[in-house]
């Protein structure tokens, strides 16, 4: 059975990168409003978590689906069983 060939970085991961910076700037100070900090924190928060999870069932639903190939067998470019 061939290797994954899986970024080690995903979108998702970026995305959710992005939010925790947010969120330590706004809990260091930014000069933003209170209520506005708050929003920004909980959206991030929400998103992020979100994010990483649907990556992990990504994930997740690519390795059984590998798991399944017939060994031996490596699919070619187009899609096709290789002789």
């Amino acid at each position: 059975m061939q290797p994954l060939s899986l970024p080690d970085v995903t979108p998702a991961q970026i995305i959710a990168l992005v939010g925790a910076v947010l969120s330590v700037l706004v809990s260091s100070g930014l000069d933003l409003s209170e209520s506005l900090q708050e929003s920004i924190l909980n959206l991030t928060t929400v998103l992020a978590s979100l994010l990483i999870a649907g990556d992990a069932v990504v994930r997740h639903g690519r390795s059984r689906a590998l798991q399944n190939q017939p060994k031996g067998e490596v699919a070619s470019d187009d899609g096709r069983p290789s002789a």
